[in-house]
């Protein structure tokens, strides 16, 4: 039962992004927005349950205002709202009827994490409403690509002959033999998006880079995976969030593929061309 829900949990989440993004630019956006606010939701409330006491309500907000930061200041706006959300977090902190450094601190690390991420989401999704290339989403679904089959390979290989354990004080399931499967797999949808370019004569990035992309992905989700690990662990929660049958919330669903963004996007801006 719980098999058939994830599966068709996943087919619905598919379905709706492919059709997001078939739709158009403006759609994409809106999706990419809603998935950050989602993640900073998931985030806050994980942290909260783990006794580490998180700003919900500037939080929050902070996450709704991404876009219009984007919109209006543009990758500027990347490093100015993160700053004024510290600098009202701190505000909060000191002013509080019990001061609390958990909440600072645990407030601030959102800003990182996923906060920082989605906001780089945003950045690329918005430019895609002036790019005919729609290059941004192209790498949002190259990333989103990538760190699934290296998910996925891990998995199946760790099932099938894995033995010596990766990270047990962490995650107790992964095993050496999964990470390699992990390396392979995002290897592979490195090649995927470099096939998949071809079709849609969106050459722009070369077949080398795909496959460096796609390998470093490798690491990235797993590095991505282990540490959301590590963060429900310390909070003792199972899943980030329960709104999504099997799979639980959206940072769920994103731990791998964030890191593996931030990869690409760093990758492709130093050694491809410029896409911020």
């Amino acid at each position: 039962m719980d098999l058939l829900k994830r599966v068709i949990s996943a087919a619905v989440m598919i379905a709706i992004v492919l059709s997001a993004i078939f739709i158009g630019s403006v759609t994409t956006l809106i999706l990419v927005c809603v998935v950050c606010f989602l993640a900073m939701f998931d985030m806050v409330n994980a942290l909260d349950k783990g006794g580490f006491k998180p700003n919900k309500i500037v939080l929050l907000i902070a996450a709704t205002l991404i876009y219009p930061a984007v919109a209006f200041l543009g990758t500027k706006g990347i490093i100015i709202l993160p700053a004024l959300t510290f600098f009202v977090l701190a505000i909060c902190t000191v002013f509080s009827k019990e001061v609390d450094i958990k909440t600072l601190i645990s407030s601030s690390f959102t800003l990182i994490y996923p906060l920082l991420p989605g906001m780089l989401l945003v950045v690329l999704a918005n430019n895609d409403l002036s790019d005919p290339m729609r290059q941004g989403i192209f790498l949002i679904f190259g990333a989103a690509l990538c760190a699934t089959l290296s998910d996925t390979f891990a998995y199946f290989i760790g099932i099938a002959i894995g033995k010596r354990k990766l990270c047990p004080q962490i995650s107790p399931k992964k095993t050496v033999a999964g990470s390699v499967g992990g390396f392979i797999g995002g290897t592979i949808g490195g090649g995927t998006m470099y096939v998949i370019s071809l079709y849609m004569h969106n050459t722009s990035i070369d077949l080398i880079h795909w496959l460096v992309i796609g390998f470093a992905c490798g690491a990235f989700a797993q590095i991505g995976d282990l540490t959301a690990s590590l963060i429900k662990r310390f909070c003792n929660v199972k899943d980030y969030g329960n709104y999504i049958p099997g799979h639980g919330g959206i940072m769920d669903r994103m731990d791998s593929i964030i890191l593996c963004f931030i990869a690409m996007v760093a990758y492709v801006e130093i050694f491809v061309m410029r896409i911020l």
